[in-house]
């Protein structure tokens, strides 16, 4: 009994011991006097898990569920009830849903699956598991079946399997009345959304829109991330347009012309020309268009991967530098605690997080065709974008098409060229980076707040002046949303009735 209670005791001491050495003092051998803690442990100010939010992307797709209002602690531990696709025979673990064709099949697995790292220029093989919630799987197929996905999802327990395929099992008989392109009204918040997806009558439309005021902003939920003793970063914690609806939004609203300047007449022709409006699906006008093309645009010089680390042979600070930043606390000459506010960043996804608290902001960018190369070479080589944890975040390309981009409009011909879209991370842990100044190295206590705007912006409608962040909503198209109020929409016979 003596040598357990010893035991014990000398186990307590360790953890005391080790809990003091992980407290680190920030003073100097030469300044005995300082009596400021930094770098303590670090914590999560959230109760929903990094799993329950990548469950919540699942149940978006494929079950009654919206992330921004059904998101909650305790839905890991809930049964939901699939909605998607019909039930053709007896088993109605076996969902169908009418795609046309095998690219067709790929682009819905890639729209639904985006998140989860499915590649978009070959799809098909893309198997992925997580122990708290299950494995989804997406292969190609045979005959009028194009593609499978598998699903063993715990919280979905009544879905097996969705078969891809080329035309109706079942006398559907109808089309679908929205279509990718319409504009409309979602009373539901009272913001404007265009519709971002290619589907069949009772499958899932997708719709985004953008926030363009602080007001709007302010709609989205926040969260932190804290570093004990030190502070606290600021984050977007609901869940942004995901990766396939943002390729598409870019490569036909935003670089094409002929898109662009669609979405453009369709508020004008429905008397809506306030900025207000207009910047909630694209830019206002071609300046701000350009603007944000040129803004994130990004090649292996520019992109931000690493938010205290030095990744490329010409860095010499960490690119997170070059954003402002507050000084919370210092010490002079010897360190500072500083909260950077990156902007700019067209926001997609959710951000990530793991145990080993590794934190990654996913962001969507354009790379150009001739910067290709030199940017996956800096991106393959930096562990958070690739191996450190793969399963919360990899850097991937988002379309294997290079997309032409028209040189009309645009105010500087260096944009001239054709784009690939990219998903990289800004990638941070609560660890300390030093800072040459003068003659000293000064140790920086650095956090992020990815929700702050550049104040000195003359124009609050320019898309770079805050982090882009943007709203998704599923809706399964059945007919007309008494929801919607109509912008641009094709006609229907029933509409003239």
């Amino acid at each position: 009994m003596k040598t357990k209670n010893l035991f014990q005791m000398l186990l307590m001491a360790g953890m005391v011991c080790c809990l003091s050495l992980s407290m680190t003092s920030c003073s100097d051998d030469d300044d005995n006097d300082s009596t400021t803690t930094l770098g303590g442990g670090s914590a999560m100010d959230t109760d929903v898990t990094d799993d329950e939010m990548v469950l919540g992307s699942i149940l978006e797709n494929w079950c009654d569920f919206d992330s921004e209002k059904d998101m909650k602690h305790g839905i890991i531990d809930q049964t939901f009830e699939p909605v998607e696709g019909d039930v053709v025979g007896d088993n109605d673990l076996i969902r169908t849903i009418v795609v046309g064709t095998r690219q067709g099949a790929d682009d819905y697995a890639v729209n639904v699956l985006g998140g989860l790292g499915i590649s978009s220029s070959s799809p098909a093989g893309f198997s992925w598991s997580n122990p708290a919630i299950g494995t989804i799987k997406y292969n190609h197929s045979t005959g009028n079946e194009q593609g499978v996905i598998e699903v063993e999802i715990k919280q979905i327990p009544k879905l097996w399997k969705l078969r891809l395929v080329a035309t109706p099992e079942v006398n559907a008989g109808e089309s679908p009345y929205y279509s990718k392109g319409d504009i409309v009204l979602n009373t539901d918040d009272n913001k404007y959304y265009i519709c971002v997806s290619s589907h069949s009558y009772d499958q899932q439309s997708k719709w985004i829109s953008f926030d363009c005021s602080d007001a709007d902003r302010q709609t989205q939920k926040t969260s932190t991330a804290k570093w004990i003793s030190t502070g606290s970063d600021l984050y977007y914690s609901g869940q942004q347009a995901n990766y396939s609806s943002l390729v598409t939004w870019l490569s036909e609203f935003i670089l094409s012309d002929t898109g662009y300047d669609g979405v453009i007449n369709a508020f004008k022709n429905a008397g809506l020309n306030a900025e207000a409006i207009v910047n909630q699906v694209v830019p206002s006008s071609q300046e701000l268009r350009t603007n944000l093309i040129k803004g994130i645009t990004m090649d292996s010089q520019t992109a931000v991967l690493e938010a205290w680390e030095r990744v490329g042979a010409n860095d010499k600070e960490p690119r997170i530098t070059r954003f402002g930043y507050e000084v919370l606390e210092s010490k002079v000459n010897k360190w500072e605690t500083r909260i950077y506010k990156p902007t700019g960043l067209l926001l997609a996804y959710m951000m990530r997080w793991n145990m080993s608290f590794n934190y990654w902001q996913p962001y969507v960018i354009l790379v150009k065709n001739n910067d290709f190369n030199g940017f996956s070479m800096l991106a393959n080589s930096v562990k958070s974008q690739t191996t450190l944890s793969s399963s919360h975040f990899s850097w991937k390309e988002l379309t294997s098409q290079a997309l032409g981009l028209s040189s009309s409009i645009l105010l500087n011909s260096s944009l001239n060229g054709s784009y690939r879209v990219c998903v990289a991370a800004v990638h941070w842990t609560h660890n300390e980076f030093e800072l040459q100044v003068g003659s000293r190295k000064l140790a920086i206590y650095g956090l992020l707040d990815f929700t702050k705007g550049n104040d000195t912006n003359l124009n609050k409608f320019d898309w770079m002046g805050h982090n882009i962040t943007s709203h998704e909503i599923s809706y399964k198209d059945r007919g007309k949303n008494s929801k919607f109020r109509s912008i641009r929409v094709k006609e229907h016979p029933e509409d003239k009735i």
